[in-house]
Formats: structure tokens, C-alpha cells, sequence
């Protein structure tokens, strides 16, 4: 089976249901299954069986039509970010050797083939016939990598993870045994479709013959309006964007929202009060979070209400098997934090230019946490954020998710700069709620509440305007450089 093997069914069963809608613009699945076909078979005729396409395309109907095409295709889709910089399509073009490149920028990028692509809308491609060909199309496998994503990138070029379509159709699986959609959920993945979320959520749709709403770019105001209009029941956001809809919700009170059943996030968890906005947002959804990662897929997840330790990231997903070790690879018994490893059939199949990962290995995720007597995990952070001050290894995870439950912070972020007497010390970077004050001294009493003395920064800085990512995390290394050059002012 690979992840668009349904959609004929889907086209031949529910011919003028809705599939796709972006902007205003939408398809039926009869019409979606025509415009995917002619492009896969299209595909095939141009380019090898083992060949890679880069699609370097913005958000929205065209690209979800190329993506699915390559699906299925058989070939493998090396998906680039339309905000990444001319020379990092160049350079991972260079280094891949894709056969065919699909993009809409003019210059800089160079391959065998090259498609400019300057359709925008489902309405343009009326004006394919060149895509039209006699060419039947040859099935592909479960086993073929599809798709090839990337990493930020913020030094060098960013690393390609490889997915099959037995990996994705696995996570599609485990999500379905915890969250329980049907084919008459609608789905909103308002997100870049370079972010795996998003894009995993898009696929997913297909995939189960549910609606799905797509966006150009994240407008929150226009998410609620498409969302109501659609009748969207299941919601994919990002932690950042569904702050942006609840502040959109106060400033418009009138607003109409999307009827939801499902809001699915992944990250750290909400402070309480957030989750209680949420819950008068979308007043008959409930609320997912999962932990996991462009590599793993889904490792654990907490419902609202379903008894999830306050800290924890909940349970693990049905066919997960988890094991914490210490640097030398041993087990560590429970309740002892150390690396954690993953083995499902949900893993990736490893990085470009790396050896392959096979089935049934084991992955480790770069962070650290353990698992309690009741099967919870609580993650303790990234291995690599890992602060020695003192001499003891501290994890600024923890400390900055006690910092984002102080009513006036929205962002928090620990770092650490040099200290002559500790080696290191931890500092505070802070970004406060619209019209919210707070002095440091307050702060560091709210930490008290909550953490020995000895994890409480002393200082702390002001950031007006918070560096993120693409996919809407925090921007780590710039917020360093940033503030070992001065820029942000001290809190009071």
C-alpha cells in the first residue's frame, strides 16, 4: 500500500465530495484524482524509476497536487522551503542530483530537468494540457521512500530525512487507534507544507478520505472563517499558532468558529490556563498533544482530561517501543533519566548521504527523559541544550516550562553564558503578553514555587521580537548570538 493508493477509491465512491480547499479554491475527489493521476503519469514518462523530483514550491494547490503526483509516481520528493535562500536549493540540487526540479523561482537553481512552474490556483491547471500523456502508470511499493524532508538548516546546508510509505501509513495507523477520525471529519492544516506536520497531516487526509483545508500562509482570521465555512472538525496547529488564534479570538469576539472535535498539537504542554481558553475556544473539542519528530513520527501522546501527569508527555502510541540508556548504551531501570531510543514501524529510513536506517532498529531522538512505574514519559530535554553550572547538569527545558506558566510571559527561553566561579550560568530570555508587566524579582519568586534554588536564572532579558524557525520553535542559536552581542535589555 503507499499513502495515495485510496484516492481512486475515494474518487470513484464519493466522485463530487469535497477533497481539497485552499483559499476559497477547492476540488472535488474525482477532480483531484484526475489532476493527480495526469501528473504522476506525466512523471513517469520524463523521469527514471529511482529518480528524485525537488519541489520548490509555495504553500497551497500546486503544490499539493506535484506532491501527491510524486507519490504516486514512485518517485521521491525532495521537498525544499520557498523562504530558505536562492543558494540552499542550489546547493542541495548540486549535492542530490534530482532529476527533475518544479519551482518558481527564475534562476539559481540547476538539474537535468527543470520545470517552471507559475500556476498558483486549482483553475490554472486547466491550462495543463501539456501534463496530458498516454503513459499508464506503473504502481509503486510500500517499501519506496516517497518523500525526503529537511531540517532548518540554521548552520550549513540542512540534513534530508528519508520517509517510506509503509512508515507513514504506520503513523497514520497509530494516530487512528488513539484519535479515532472518521471519513466525515474534516481537516484544517493551516501550516507551511514544508513542516512536516503539516504536511503529514495533509497526506493523512488523502490518504483516509477526510476534507482537508490547506492554506497559502497562516492568516489566524482566515483559518477561523475557512474552518467555520468548512465545517472543520479536526485542527493540526502548531503551540505558537494557536496562540495567534486565541488572541485573534479576543480581539474579535463576534468571530465564528470551525465546530472542532479535535485539536492536535504537538511540543511541551499548555499551562492550564491556556488550555482553558482553548476550551472555551472550541468548546466540544478535545485537546491532543504528542511528542515526536520528523524522524520518529508519534512516540507519546496526552488527551485533556485523561489523568496525564501535569509534566509528563503522556503515553506511548500503540506499537512504540521505547528504552532509556546511559552514554555507554546500557538500560537504565525506570524512574532513571537518561537518551532516549525509539523502534517502531514508524521510524524514517535515515538521512541522505548516511547508511540507511533498517526496520526493527533502534533510533535515538537527541533528547533525554524516563519513564515512571505507570508507563508515562517525561522528557527532561535535548541532550544537546544540556547547561553544567556548578558542576551539575541541568536541562533548560524544565525551567522554561515553569516560566511560560507565569501569567505575564508568553515566551521563555534558559541559556547559559560564561561564568569565571561556575563554568557556566543560566540566564533568562523572556518575551511578555501583550500589555503584561512583571519585575525579575517576581519572577524568580514564582520559579521558587516551583524548583530549587539552583536551576532559578539571576538574570533576565527582554526580547520584543522572538527569533523562530520555520516550523515555529525557537531560534536556540540566534537567541544566543543575540544576546552575547548585547541586543536585548535587562528586565527590571
Amino acid at each position: 500500500m503507499i499513502v495515495t493508493g485510496t484516492l481512486p477509491d475515494h474518487a470513484a465512491k464519493n466522485s463530487q465530495g469535497l477533497a481539497l480547499a485552499c483559499d476559497g479554491e477547492s476540488v472535488t475527489w474525482r477532480e483531484l484524482w484526475g489532476l493527480v493521476e495526469r501528473h504522476a503519469a506525466w512523471l513517469q514518462s520524463e523521469t527514471g524509476p529511482s529518480d528524485s523530483v525537488a519541489l520548490d514550491l509555495p504553500n497551497g494547490p500546486v503544490f499539493a497536487i506535484w506532491f501527491l503526483a510524486c507519490l504516486h509516481a514512485g518517485r521521491e520528493a525532495l521537498v525544499f522551503d520557498q523562504q530558505w535562500p536562492d543558494s540552499l536549493p542550489t546547493a542541495i540540487c548540486e549535492k542530490l542530483k534530482p532529476a527533475l526540479v518544479v519551482s518558481t523561482r527564475n534562476a539559481g537553481i540547476t538539474a537535468s530537468g527543470y520545470l517552471n512552474e507559475q500556476r498558483s490556483g486549482f483553475a490554472d491547471f486547466a491550462q495543463g494540457e501539456c501534463f496530458d500523456h498516454a503513459h499508464t502508470l506503473a504502481p509503486a511499493a510500500g517499501g519506496d521512500i516517497f518523500f525526503t524532508g529537511f531540517t532548518s538548516g540554521s548552520t550549513g546546508l540542512p540534513k534530508g530525512y528519508r520517509r517510506s510509505h509503509d512508515s507513514w501509513i504506520a503513523s497514520f495507523n497509530a494516530e487512528q487507534a488513539v484519535f479515532q477520525f472518521t471519513q466525515s471529519d474534516c481537516v484544517l492544516a493551516p501550516g507551511a507544507l514544508s513542516h512536516s506536520l503539516f504536511l503529514y497531516a495533509f497526506a493523512r487526509s488523502i490518504h483516509a478520505g477526510m476534507t482537508c483545508i490547506i492554506a497559502r500562509r497562516f492568516n489566524p482570521a482566515r483559518v477561523a472563517q475557512s474552518g467555520y465555512e468548512l465545517r472543520a472538525t479536526v485542527l493540526y496547529a502548531a503551540p505558537s499558532q494557536l496562540v495567534l488564534l486565541l488572541e485573534q479570538a479576543q480581539a474579535s469576539p463576534q468571530m465564528k468558529w470551525p465546530p472542532l472535535r479535535w485539536t492536535i498539537s504537538s511540543g511541551a504542554r499548555w499551562p492550564r490556563d491556556q488550555r482553558q481558553a482553548l476550551r472555551k475556544l472550541f468548546p466540544a473539542a478535545r485537546f491532543g498533544e504528542f511528542y515526536g519528530s520528523s524522524e520518529t513520527s508519534f512516540v507519546s501522546y496526552c488527551i485533556d482530561g485523561d489523568g496525564a501527569p501535569e509534566a509528563s508527555s503522556g503515553r506511548l502510541f500503540p506499537g512504540v517501543e521505547l528504552r532509556i540508556h546511559d552514554s555507554s548504551g546500557q538500560t537504565l531501570p525506570l524512574g532513571q533519566t537518561g537518551v532516549i531510543a525509539i523502534r517502531s514501524a514508524m521510524n524514517f529510513n535515515g538521512y541522505v548521504d548516511e547508511v540507511s536506517h533498517k526496520p526493527g532498529e533502534w533510533v535515538r531522538t537527541g533528547d533525554t527523559g524516563h519513564l515512571d512505574e505507570n508507563g508515562f514519559l517525561f522528557i527532561s530535554g535535548r541532550s544537546n541544550r544540556m547547561i553544567v553550572t556548578s558542576g551539575k547538569n541541568l536541562f533548560p527545558e524544565e525551567i522554561e516550562t515553569i516560566l511560560l506558566r507565569h501569567p505575564a510571559i508568553e515566551q521563555a527561553a534558559v541559556l547559559a553564558l560564561p561564568d569565571s566561579r561556575r563554568g557556566e550560568k543560566l540566564v533568562a530570555c523572556v518575551k511578555l503578553r501583550a500589555h503584561a508587566r512583571c519585575a525579575r524579582r517576581g519572577v524568580m519568586a514564582f520559579l521558587r514555587l516551583h524548583l530549587p534554588l539552583y536551576k532559578i536564572p539571576r538574570q533576565y532579558f527582554l526580547v520584543h521580537d522572538w527569533p523562530q524557525t520555520r516550523s515555529q520553535k525557537t531560534a536556540f542559536a540566534q537567541l544566543q548570538s543575540e544576546l552575547e552581542a548585547g541586543l536585548y535589555g535587562a528586565l527590571p
